[in-house]
């Protein structure tokens, strides 16, 4: 379920264009704030389920965080303030795609 997730989360990060209808910017922010919800909890649950020393003993689980991290704070920044950094949130909410080198490491078990 959550390699459906990243995947649908790149896809959704992919869907930019110039002029884009504000009602696109609309539905792929409740998507990006249901992805980082997602990606939180898949988080806690590891956490829950291992103790926290064997989880951040993991590059990925470590990785996995700071994207977390990040996606957060570009959260934080689109709704408190007035500045217009979209470019800024934009690159926080890219570093998800590497999320897809998982992928990657898995396809050679596939």
């Amino acid at each position: 379920m959550i390699l459906t997730c990243i995947i649908a989360n790149t896809i959704v990060l992919l869907f930019k264009w110039y002029e884009q209808p504000n009602e696109i910017d609309r539905i792929a922010e409740y998507l990006n704030y249901f992805f980082t919800a997602t990606f939180t909890f898949e988080a806690i649950v590891k956490l829950i389920a291992i103790e926290p020393k064997v989880y951040f003993s993991e590059g990925w689980n470590i990785f996995d965080t700071i994207i977390i991290l990040g996606s957060f704070i570009s959260i934080f920044i689109s709704a408190n303030t007035s500045l217009e950094i979209r470019g800024v949130i934009t690159i926080l909410r890219s570093f998800r795609i590497l999320r897809l080198l998982r992928l990657i490491k898995r396809g050679k078990s596939l």
